[in-house]
């Protein structure tokens, strides 16, 4: 049997932006999804390993019904960026320490704010919803897409809210929801030109 298609959410410490959008997307997943369709990981550029989820980051989680009490941090490997068939970066800077690991993965390695401007140019693509081919059509697309649209004037970084008020928190967890908005129907669904 071969594996299920992969996701790799990066940011810095592991410890918030990453956690968060990792469950955010395994949740979509498994409720979309037949259970194991897409394994979802996240690890960071900087991750100093076994560290918890930010306390603020595992309450926006629980409102989701997700338990991050059990999430250690994990640095940012070749290995997990090289198994990735999707890599989603909360920074450019994310993205540009993965494709430093593996070259090889700038097709697929966008960042989650990139993704979601260049979902709507994503056209027709093949593959069973969630699969590994899915996601590398998907990926392909995207990335095929990136002379053409318009890059977002004030950046596509997502804010990190370490060290910020619960406000910041509540905004970064806004604009993960938002963005996946955007992307997940392509991901997801059998035709995501029929939202």
């Amino acid at each position: 049997m071969s594996r299920p298609a992969r996701v790799l959410v990066l940011c810095t410490a592991n410890v918030c932006r990453s956690p968060l959008g990792a469950a955010l997307l395994d949740r979509l997943a498994s409720e979309q999804l037949s259970p194991g369709a897409v394994e979802v990981l996240s690890a960071g550029t900087h991750a100093r390993p076994g560290e918890p989820a930010a306390g603020e980051t595992a309450r926006i989680a629980a409102r989701w019904q997700v338990d991050l009490s059990g999430h250690r941090a994990r640095p940012m490997t070749r290995d997990l960026v090289a198994g990735a068939d999707l890599v989603l970066a909360m920074e450019d800077a994310h993205r540009v320490a993965a494709l430093q690991l593996v070259p090889s993965a700038l097709p697929r390695a966008f960042t989650w704010l990139e993704l979601a401007r260049l979902a709507p140019e994503v056209g027709p693509v093949q593959g069973r919803a969630g699969s590994r081919d899915r996601l590398a059509s998907v990926a392909r697309a995207a990335h095929r897409a990136r002379p053409w649209v318009r890059a977002a004037t004030d950046g596509e970084d997502v804010a990190d809210p370490v060290g910020r008020s619960s406000r910041h928190f509540k905004r970064m967890a806004t604009t993960l929801v938002d963005a996946a908005t955007a992307f997940l129907p392509v991901i997801l669904l059998e035709r995501p030109n029929d939202r």
